[in-house]
């Protein structure tokens, strides 16, 4: 990518973050978190759990979000998360509580989805009858695997690096800077791939892999440096404390606005990047540029490239099998009384 068509690409961006009017789409995102951050960090606290171990995750992600949130946010989501781990007695207890977490964890997803497609104009693929509910909801569940695969990757290389960095130390004295480097590079390199399966997968149109690259890049450096940045208004303005009881809250909400404003213009920076190179096929999709008539035109093509709106039988499968894997997990791990074996009379 040139320097000229890189700030052509970050001009259209910022006038179609405007058009679409993403702080709204932000604030939609920022609502239904509330509702799912509970949920989503205890079936990924759950999955990645089974390899490292309940708690050593829960503290992980803990820690990480204490230079986020501060000391006040952290505290209130550890406390729901105690709550929501308390054990549920009973199969059919548990079995409501296993479809509450799930469809809890798959609901940000979803407003993710469809804040995506507000962004590709995409208004005639949106999921109707069960079977676009069940794909809608399969979709969500594979962002979600796809998100505990990353923070597993993540954790290996965190130990990786800190068994490295007790060994060189005594080695070599540049560890100190070499390492902390490393970690960063290997951070982007995650959250990059993390932006381009959410841009890729998620919305309903087909994305080249060369036009999802650079937005997941872009938001992946802003989201880096922008973390850090909210980190520090929040803990600077006080927020917990103008705020009394409703801190927390504010604190988690203000957090996850912000992110999504970077997260949704890496997404505007996707489609103007596909925009420069088939401007033509981006056009039948814009409501705004098509008449009646090419609507109809557009919705053909969408539905010629999906199949009538449906996953090929292929892809289907594979997502059916990756969330089935994880449902088992997920099952045989909230519920292990059921695979021990009977006590002999």
């Amino acid at each position: 990518m040139s320097i000229s068509n890189f700030w052509k690409i970050l001009k259209n961006s910022g006038t179609q973050y405007l058009a679409d009017q993403v702080p709204r789409l932000g604030a939609a995102i920022a609502y239904y978190t509330v509702f799912s951050i509970v949920p989503l960090l205890t079936v990924t606290i759950t999955l990645v759990g089974l390899i490292f171990g309940t708690e050593a995750v829960q503290s992980h992600i803990l820690a990480q979000m204490s230079a986020l949130l501060g000391t006040k946010g952290t505290d209130a989501i550890k406390d729901m998360l105690e709550q929501a781990a308390r054990p549920q007695t009973g199969l059919q207890a548990g079995t409501i509580a296993l479809l509450t977490l799930l469809a809890g964890a798959t609901g940000l997803f979803g407003e993710i989805q469809g804040s995506l497609n507000t962004i590709w104009r995409i208004t005639s693929t949106q999921a109707t009858g069960i079977w676009g509910i069940l794909r809608s909801r399969l979709l969500s569940l594979l962002a979600l695997l796809g998100t505990a695969f990353l923070l597993i990757v993540s954790l290996v290389f965190s130990a990786v690096l800190a068994a490295l960095s007790t060994w060189y130390s005594r080695w070599l004295p540049v560890s100190g800077f070499v390492l902390p480097v490393l970690d960063l590079a290997i951070s982007l390199m995650l959250l990059t791939g993390l932006f381009a399966m959410m841009f890729k997968i998620l919305p309903d149109v087909e994305i080249k892999w060369q036009d999802v690259w650079p937005g997941a890049a872009l938001s992946a450096v802003l989201f880096t440096v922008g973390k850090y940045a909210i980190g520090i208004y929040i803990v600077t303005t006080e927020l917990a404390s103008a705020y009394g009881a409703a801190g927390s809250l504010v604190i988690l909400l203000t957090w996850v606005y912000y992110s999504s404003q970077i997260f949704l213009f890496g997404a505007e920076f996707t489609k103007a990047q596909a925009d420069l190179h088939s401007p033509r096929s981006s056009a039948l999709t814009d409501p705004a540029l098509v008449s009646p008539l090419g609507d109809k035109l557009a919705n053909s093509v969408l539905h010629k490239q999906h199949g009538s709106g449906m996953l090929p039988v292929p892809r289907t499968r594979l997502l059916t099998s990756l969330v089935a894997i994880g449902v088992v997990l997920l099952i045989n791990h909230l519920f292990p009384e059921r695979r021990q074996p009977p006590s002999d009379p």
